[in-house]
């Protein structure tokens, strides 16, 4: 089984092209930790009403993800989107992966 986090956020005014290099940053600082599987960047729906962005990371297991997420480098790059997205839009979500049969 895989443990998936997902992010979801909407970038303030102005801060779109800011919050897509953070995310991609996260994405590049997760390859090569332990316990990592893959990771998305969520782009918005061009015929959404909202401009939600995020991501999708996937690892093998929970507490790979924690210690990653423990890590100074995710926490520094987590602080910067928090200063450029609108805080009432954040949300994160955890979900244990089972494939189907």
């Amino acid at each position: 089984m895989a443990f998936i986090r997902i992010s979801l956020m909407t970038p303030q005014f102005g801060q779109d092209e800011r919050v897509q290099e953070l995310l991609d940053q996260l994405l590049r600082f997760y390859q090569g930790r332990p316990g990592f599987i893959t990771a998305y960047r969520l782009a918005p729906d061009p015929h959404a009403e909202t401009k939600r962005v995020g991501r999708i990371s996937v690892w093998e297991s929970e507490e790979y993800a924690h210690r990653t997420a423990n890590e100074q480098r995710d926490m520094a790059i987590q602080s910067e989107l928090k200063l450029a997205t609108v805080d009432a839009t954040h949300e994160e979500y955890s979900f244990t992966g089972v494939q189907g049969e």
